[in-house]
C-alpha cells in the first residue's frame, strides 16, 4: 500500500516538475519511461576527405552503465550537401564535398537523447601528369595538374551505342577517389571545352563523354571522333605506360601518375611511342642519334611493357613556337628505330615523330603511332 502511495506521489511531483520546467526535457522523458540512457559516438574521425565512407558507431548505456546493444540509433547531419547517411547502412557516412559538419546520433525510441560531434571534410585531390594527343596534333602537352573528386554528372552526354543502360548518375558517392574520368573532364573543361549537345556539330572546343550507365566512354575530343578513320578508331588512355583493362571511371588516380589520352586511328593496333636521344646538348654540326620504340596492346603495352624498335617513322622537328616539320630530305628511322640529326644553327628544338600506313577502310594512308612526348635538344654555337 505504501509503495503505491509513494509511486503516485513521485509521478505527481515529476509531472509538476516537467510543467514548471524544473527538469531537462530529455531527462524528464527518460525518467518517465523508467530509463536513464546515455549515448556516445565512438572513435569517430575528426578529419576525413571527400569520397571517404566511414561507418560510425555509437554506444548506448543504461543508468547502471550496462551497454544496450539492442537500442536502435538514428544518424543525421546538419549539412546533407556535404555529407549524408545511407538508410540502407546505418552509420555509414557518405562525404560529398568539403566543409564542416555536425553529426548527431540519437536514440530511435527517444531522439532527445543524443550525442553530437563535428567532422571536417577536406578536399580529395590527386596531383598527376596529363597529356592529350589527338589524331595529328597535341591537344594538351604534358602538364602537372591537380584533380579533385567532384560530381562529373553534368559533364556527361547520352550514350550512342546499343549497349547503354539506365544510369544512376556519377556523383561523388559512387567513388572513393578521383579517377581518370575526373582527370580528363577537368582538363578539357580547363581548356575551355564543353560537352557537345544534341544537334551540335563536332568542333575543336567540344568533347563527347558518354554515360552508358555501367561505364563512361569518350567518343570525341576536339573534333576527333570514334570511327573517323576505321571501325576500330577511337580514344584510349595509358597510365604509367600501361593500358588499363577498365574504363576511365574504374581506375583511381594516384599521386604522380603519368596519364596519356590518345586517339588511335587503328584502335589497339596503334603504337604507343617513346623517343630518346643519345645527347640533348650539342654544338652546331654535331650528330644526335634519335631512337624510337613503341608498343601496341598486342605486343606488351598492357602486360609486361615490351617496347620494340619503330622503323620507317619520320622525325619531326619544332623550333620555338612553330609547328612540327619534317626535314627535307626526310629523316626516317631504320630497322633499329634509329635516325641521325645534325643541326646547322643554334637554338632549342623539340623532336617528335610520325608514321603512316595503308588504311583500306579510310582510302588513304593513316597515322598509326601515338605522337611521343618530345625530346628537347639544345644546340649551341661552336
Amino acid at each position: 500500500m505504501k509503495s503505491r502511495v509513494w509511486k503516485s506521489i513521485f509521478s505527481l511531483l515529476l509531472t509538476i516538475s516537467m510543467v514548471l520546467g524544473l527538469l531537462p526535457s530529455s531527462m524528464a522523458a527518460a525518467e518517465a519511461n523508467g530509463n536513464s540512457h546515455t549515448i556516445t559516438i565512438q572513435h569517430a574521425p575528426s578529419v576525413i576527405k571527400v569520397g571517404d565512407k566511414p561507418v560510425l558507431q555509437a554506444r548506448v548505456l543504461d543508468a547502471n552503465g550496462d551497454e544496450l546493444s539492442e537500442e536502435a540509433v538514428v544518424w543525421s547531419t546538419d549539412n546533407p550537401e556535404c555529407a549524408a547517411f545511407t538508410p540502407q547502412h546505418p552509420g555509414k557516412l557518405l562525404t560529398l564535398k568539403e566543409g564542416t559538419i555536425s553529426v548527431t546520433a540519437s536514440l530511435e525510441s527517444n531522439q532527445t537523447i543524443r550525442d553530437t560531434i563535428d567532422i571536417k571534410i577536406e578536399p580529395n585531390i590527386k596531383e598527376v601528369y596529363m597529356r592529350i594527343e589527338g589524331y595529328d596534333r597535341t591537344i594538351f602537352p604534358r602538364t602537372k595538374v591537380q584533380i579533385p573528386l567532384y560530381d562529373i554528372s553534368a559533364d556527361l552526354g547520352k550514350a550512342s551505342g546499343s549497349s547503354s543502360g539506365t544510369s544512376n548518375g556519377w556523383s561523388v558517392d559512387k567513388f572513393n577517389n578521383p579517377t581518370n574520368a575526373h582527370a580528363i573532364v577537368k582538363v578539357l573543361r580547363d581548356l575551355g571545352m564543353s560537352q557537345i549537345k544534341d544537334n551540335e556539330e563536332d568542333a575543336p572546343d567540344k568533347f563527347d563523354f558518354q554515360d552508358y550507365g555501367w561505364g563512361l566512354y569518350i567518343a570525341m575530343i576536339g573534333g576527333d571522333r570514334e570511327f573517323d578513320h576505321s571501325g576500330m578508331s577511337g580514344w584510349m588512355y595509358a597510365v604509367n605506360d600501361t593500358l588499363p583493362s577498365v574504363g576511365s571511371q574504374g581506375r583511381d588516380l594516384e599521386d604522380g601518375d603519368d596519364i596519356v589520352w590518345y586517339y588511335g586511328a587503328f584502335g589497339f593496333d596503334n603504337v604507343y611511342m617513346k623517343i630518346s636521344a643519345n645527347k640533348t646538348h650539342v654544338q652546331m654540326g654535331e650528330e644526335v642519334r634519335m631512337k624510337l620504340t613503341g608498343a601496341s596492346s598486342m605486343d606488351g603495352l598492357g602486360n609486361d611493357k615490351v617496347f620494340l624498335p619503330v622503323s620507317n617513322a619520320t622525325i619531326l622537328i619544332k623550333e620555338g613556337g612553330a609547328e612540327y616539320k619534317g626535314k627535307e630530305p626526310a629523316v626516317i628511322t631504320d630497322e633499329k628505330g634509329e635516325a641521325t640529326l645534325v643541326f646547322n644553327k643554334p637554338g632549342t628544338y623539340e623532336i617528335s615523330a610520325v608514321r603512316y600506313r595503308a588504311n583500306e577502310s579510310y582510302g588513304e594512308e593513316t597515322i598509326d603511332i601515338v605522337r611521343p612526348y618530345p625530346v628537347t635538344i639544345t644546340v649551341a654555337s661552336p
